[in-house]
């Protein structure tokens, strides 16, 4: 029996009610409307535990955060987990990775002065890179450079709103950066290159993860938001016990400052 290609797309932190295909009418998004169309959709399906690095830890070990033990994006996964490169490893199979997974590696494994200590996560071991994002950001970077993109004395900078002043968070500043040159964007184009590269007769797994980055989100309207019914988009909103700051929404982001939004399964 000949060995298939399995392609897995990882996206971070993307709520359901922000999925056209579930009803959510005021976004855009063909190409996901076209994959919904063509598989299955589950409507009621949440993430095991946030942030970004435990959630991704627990799809690639099968796992929950309570056995798993990495509770936050820069506490290291113990060595002795099965995760998915390695399995995958085993049938024979190339795993290859286009992004990151948040990883720190277990300090029982490497030595105390290994670089990926210092940095908010990295690759899972086991993958194979090649579009990989780099602990410092370095390939997209260039790749930036490449196009001809003026990059400031803070690389960091370009995902923040445009202006002078301008601080991450809701805002109704475009970004500084344009869509074609975004990191998504970058990721994409990588992945892409990988596929078409291959050939129908290799015996690889493709698994390419993508991975969108929150602070590259700008919003273009903002609306001060007292509750569901002044609400312009379908977001979810915590009870008033746990409201403690005001929420601001728009029709992209709903972002509240008690509880996070996005904590909460997001139904159709």
């Amino acid at each position: 029996m000949s060995k298939r290609n399995v392609l897995l797309i990882v996206v971070d932190q993307w709520r359901a009610d922000h999925v056209p295909h579930l009803g959510a009418t005021h976004l855009r998004t063909p190409n996901l409307d076209r994959l919904c169309r063509a598989g299955v959709t589950f409507r009621n399906h949440v993430t095991t535990c946030v942030p970004c690095g435990p959630a991704r830890a627990s799809l690639h070990t099968g796992l929950y955060l309570m056995n798993h033990r990495q509770v936050q994006n820069w506490i290291p996964l113990d060595a002795r987990h099965t995760t998915l490169p390695r399995a995958v490893r085993a049938c024979g199979l190339d795993p290859a990775l286009i992004g990151y997974t948040t990883t720190v590696p277990d300090p029982r494994t490497t030595h105390p002065n290994d670089p990926r200590f210092q940095n908010l996560g990295d690759m899972m071991e086991g993958w194979r890179p090649v579009g990989a994002f780099g602990p410092g950001h370095e390939a997209y970077f260039g790749w930036l450079a490449q196009k001809g993109f003026p990059l400031p004395a803070n690389r960091d900078e370009i995902w923040l709103p445009e202006g002078e002043n301008a601080l991450p968070g809701a805002t109704n500043r475009p970004a500084r950066i344009p869509k074609e040159l975004s990191d998504s964007f970058f990721f994409t184009e990588k992945a892409l290159e990988y596929l078409k590269g291959g050939t129908d007769a290799r015996s690889s797994s493709t698994s390419a993860t993508t991975v969108r980055i929150r602070r590259s989100w700008s919003v273009r309207r903002t609306t001060t938001c007292t509750g569901p019914k002044t609400c312009p988009s379908p977001c979810w909103h915590p009870p008033p016990r746990t409201r403690r700051h005001s929420i601001r929404c728009s029709g992209i982001i709903c972002v509240t400052r008690g509880r996070p939004a996005s904590s909460r399964a997001a139904r159709a």
